[in-house]
C-alpha cells in the first residue's frame, strides 16, 4: 500500500477543466482535476498547483530537510508536508526540534503557506511562537500573481535558523514569565472563550498543568503552561492528523507570544 507521501507526490499535473451542467458549460468555473479525479470546482481566476511542486520548490532552499510527516484529506486535495530540519536547540535545558510546515491546497480550501515550527523533543509537543517578527511565514492565494509571489517568496526559508532564533527567544521569556496554577487555568478558560481553543482541550490542558506527568513540566511558568496546550494538540495531531488542529497550535502560539512580545 502507498503510502501518504507516494500518493500526493503522483499527482504532478493539475489543470482547470470547463464544468458541464444540464449539458451547458457553466462560464466562469472550472473543475481542479489530474484527469483522473476532481478535486474542486473553483473560478476561472484560480491556479491550481500540484503538491509536487510546491515541495520541490522549498527543497531546493532547504535540502537538508526531510519529509517527515504527511497530513491530507481523504481525496488528497489538501495536503500539510512537515519538514524536518537538523537543528537541535535549547530552552532552559529541553531540546528543541525544528520544521517548517509547508501547505497547499487543490480545492481552494487552503491558500499556499509555510510556517517555522519547533517542537519540544521530550514529548514532541509542536509549537509555534509566531508574532511579529518571529517567524518565517508566507501566505499566498492561487491566482496568478499570487502563486508567482509564493514562488518568489520561498528562497526566505533560508533565513528559518534566524526565524527559530526569534521563536526561541520567546520560548526562553515564557519560561520566566511565572504563573500560579490557578492563574495558568483561568488562563485556558479564556483561551478557550475566545475560541482559540476548542474548550476540551482547555480543560485537558488545564488538568495536565495541575498535575504534570513529566518532572520538567513542574516548574511554574507560562512556557510549562503552553506546553500543556501543545501536548493536547500534539496528541490530537498524531491520533487523527487533523489538520484544524494545526490552525489552533498556531493561534494558541500567538496568544502566549503576545504575552512577552506586546
Amino acid at each position: 500500500m502507498k503510502t501518504d507521501l507516494e500518493q500526493v507526490l503522483e499527482i504532478k499535473d493539475v489543470y482547470l477543466d470547463p464544468v458541464t451542467w444540464n449539458g451547458q458549460e457553466l462560464h466562469g468555473y472550472k473543475a481542479v482535476t489530474d484527469g483522473k479525479r476532481v478535486f474542486g470546482v473553483r473560478t476561472d481566476d484560480y491556479v491550481p498547483v500540484s503538491h509536487q511542486a510546491v515541495l520541490s520548490r522549498v527543497q531546493e532552499f532547504l535540502p537538508e530537510g526531510k519529509v517527515e510527516n504527511v497530513y491530507t484529506t481523504k481525496n488528497l486535495s489538501r495536503v500539510l508536508f512537515n519538514i524536518k530540519l537538523p537543528k537541535v536547540s535549547d530552552v532552559g535545558g529541553e531540546e528543541i526540534q525544528t520544521y517548517v510546515n509547508l501547505r497547499n491546497s487543490l480545492d481552494g480550501g487552503w491558500s499556499l503557506g509555510l510556517i517555522v515550527s519547533p517542537t519540544r523533543v521530550i514529548c514532541s509537543n509542536t509549537f509555534v511562537l509566531h508574532f511579529k517578527t518571529a517567524y518565517v511565514s508566507i501566505s499566498e492565494r492561487h491566482i496568478q500573481s499570487g502563486v508567482q509571489k509564493f514562488f518568489e517568496q520561498v528562497p526566505l526559508v533560508e533565513q528559518i535558523y534566524n526565524a527559530l532564533d526569534g521563536q526561541l527567544e520567546t520560548a526562553r521569556k515564557l519560561a520566566n514569565l511565572s504563573v500560579t496554577t490557578d492563574a495558568g487555568k483561568t488562563f485556558l478558560t479564556k483561551l478557550a472563550e475566545k475560541h482559540i481553543i476548542p474548550a476540551k482541550v482547555a480543560e485537558q490542558a488545564a488538568a495536565l498543568f495541575e498535575h504534570p506527568t513529566r518532572k520538567a513540566d513542574e516548574r511554574r511558568d507560562f512556557w510549562r503552561l503552553l506546553n500543556s496546550v501543545t501536548d493536547v494538540l500534539s496528541r490530537r495531531i498524531e491520533d487523527k492528523g487533523s489538520l484544524v488542529t494545526f490552525d489552533q497550535v498556531y493561534r494558541t502560539g500567538e496568544a502566549f507570544a503576545e504575552l512577552v512580545e506586546a
